[in-house]
């Protein structure tokens, strides 16, 4: 019998046939062990109960869902149309990544890593290039924006004497939700609205326009695309070096997250600032500092946030 054939009249249970042996003519088997009843036999329906809910709505449908679909005849679900996101970098200092900067420019990662860290939820952004430190320009390429779902912008929007982005906001007429968050790296944050498009200004160091988007964006696209729970998965774990911050804001600082015997380890790695890209590039998962805290020891449970492409780092 084949695997998942029905079961023949009078049979009522199988054997393995590593614990058979077949006659030479193919013409008759011998079972070797003796089995019980109902050995090996998985009744019909057994998976669910009739009228049970199989995929339930805010699921997001991979590889396990669509082979339940196909289980059940469904080749056709109504589905969350994903959000159209475009995307802006700012900064005079800026060159792309296949151009060669001057002593007074770098070249900009951190629209190749929100391209990227939209990819993971499956949404191509329409990139909208470099914005030079220019009213108009800028003004001009947020306009473009608008007609998207979601508008990312990074960098312009601290205080310094080129940082226009807000200056735009108000001339445009934004509605400016907040301009400021609490977090470490990641603080010049600003979220807005206009009309039915979603704007979020992200700071223009690297390291805090990841976490930003993660702690912000991601959310927000997750829910616009039908998703009951889009954050990145959050557990305890155990601290295995002591870590001094600054309190007043919570921080997201980066880890080396394991997991040995009955518990995840927490291993803090060196970094330098919001700037340190490449310190930070070595995490596969960030660990919260409280803001109400200035010191975490050696064995104190803390909060572990995975980072999107935790499965496939390797050390």
């Amino acid at each position: 019998i084949m695997t998942g054939a029905p079961m023949p009249g009078g049979a009522d249970a199988v054997q393995i046939v590593e614990k058979t042996q077949i006659s030479a003519d193919g013409k008759k088997v011998t079972i070797l062990e003796p089995v019980e009843a109902g050995a090996n036999v998985v009744e019909p329906g057994f998976e669910a109960k009739e009228g049970e809910i199989v995929i339930p709505a805010g699921r997001l449908i991979g590889p396990a869902e669509i082979a339940v679909m196909a289980t059940f005849g469904h080749c056709h679900v109504k589905v969350y149309g994903k959000p159209s996101v475009a995307l802006l970098a700012t900064g005079d200092e800026l060159v792309e990544f296949h151009e060669t900067p001057r002593m007074d420019q770098i070249r900009n990662s951190n629209a190749y890593c929100l391209i990227n860290q939209l990819l993971l939820l499956g949404i191509q952004a329409d990139y909208l290039g470099i914005a030079r430190d220019d009213r108009d320009e800028l003004r001009s390429k947020i306009l473009s924006g608008l007609q998207h779902d979601v508008l990312i912008i990074t960098g312009g929007v601290s205080m310094g004497e080129y940082d226009l982005v807000n200056g735009i906001f108000r001339e445009l007429e934004f509605k400016v939700l907040f301009s400021k968050v609490a977090i470490r790296p990641g603080k010049p944050t600003v979220f807005a609205r206009k009309g039915q498009t979603l704007i979020f200004g992200l700071p223009g160091n690297p390291v805090s326009a990841l976490i930003a988007f993660e702690c912000f964006v991601r959310p927000a696209l997750g829910r616009m695309s039908g998703m009951k729970k889009a954050e990145l998965p959050r557990m305890q774990g155990e601290l295995l070096s002591e870590v001094r911050q600054i309190p007043g804001r919570t921080a997201f600082l980066p880890a080396w997250a394991f997991w040995e015997k009955e518990g995840w380890k927490v291993e803090p790695l060196p970094w330098k600032n919001s700037a340190d890209i490449i310190g930070f590039a070595r995490a596969n998962a960030t660990f919260i500092f409280p803001r109400e805290k200035d010191l975490l020891r050696r064995g104190d449970r803390v909060e572990l946030m995975l980072l999107p492409d935790f499965v496939v780092r390797q050390r």
